[in-house]
């Protein structure tokens, strides 16, 4: 009997050795194959942050050329807009020529410093409250040559000043510039009801 039971204990324990070894066999082959996968995961997330990088650098530079684009525009139309421009004498009866001359951006511009100098009821206006006002979700830095390019042209054609006073870039309104403006807002009233 003795040796009946210590057989059976002896073939308990060689099967208990046996599915212990099958059982850690396959954890080890299911971490291989887990092990695997993250390798491969990485691998292609390292693929895909790089085709990131390449993509961000690739519309950093379209959004370069896409600025140098609208300063050049903005220089060819200020050249032209030189040209076209009536004398002072004639700016009472030559309005509506300079406001059709005038691109809706430059418009929108004088529109929007005559509005915030009322608020604010202050003659000048800073450049970047100005940014901030037309384009809310952008820094200022990244437009900030752009908006002084539209200024710049606007005070070549009388209808604004522009003053720099420490880091900061002042503009206000000409009296030209306020004809301008009121017959912008009646024509945007007119547009308004007539829709």
């Amino acid at each position: 009997m003795w040796f009946f039971r210590k057989k059976e204990e002896f073939n308990k324990w060689g099967h208990l050795h046996k599915t212990l070894t099958k059982s850690f066999s396959h954890i080890k082959h299911d971490v291989s194959l887990i092990n695997g996968r993250l390798l491969e995961s990485f691998e292609s997330h390292k693929a895909h942050k790089k085709d990131i990088l390449i993509l961000h650098r690739r519309l950093s530079r379209i959004e370069s050329l896409v600025e140098n684009l609208i300063l050049e525009y903005s220089k060819s139309k200020k050249e032209k807009q030189l040209v076209r421009l009536p004398p002072d004498d004639l700016i009472h009866e030559d309005v509506d020529t300079k406001l059709q001359n005038l691109t809706n951006l430059q418009k929108s511009i004088l529109v929007n410093l005559s509005i915030i100098r009322d608020e604010s009821s202050k003659e000048w206006v800073s450049m970047r409250d100005l940014a901030q006002e037309m384009y809310p979700n952008k820094k200022y830095s990244k437009i900030k040559s752009l908006m002084s390019a539209y200024t710049d042209l606007l005070v070549d054609l009388g209808l604004m000043k522009k003053e720099r006073k420490g880091k900061e870039t002042l503009l206000s309104l000409t009296d030209k510039s306020g004809r301008i403006i009121k017959k912008s807002k009646i024509n945007k009233k007119v547009e308004n009801n007539n829709n």
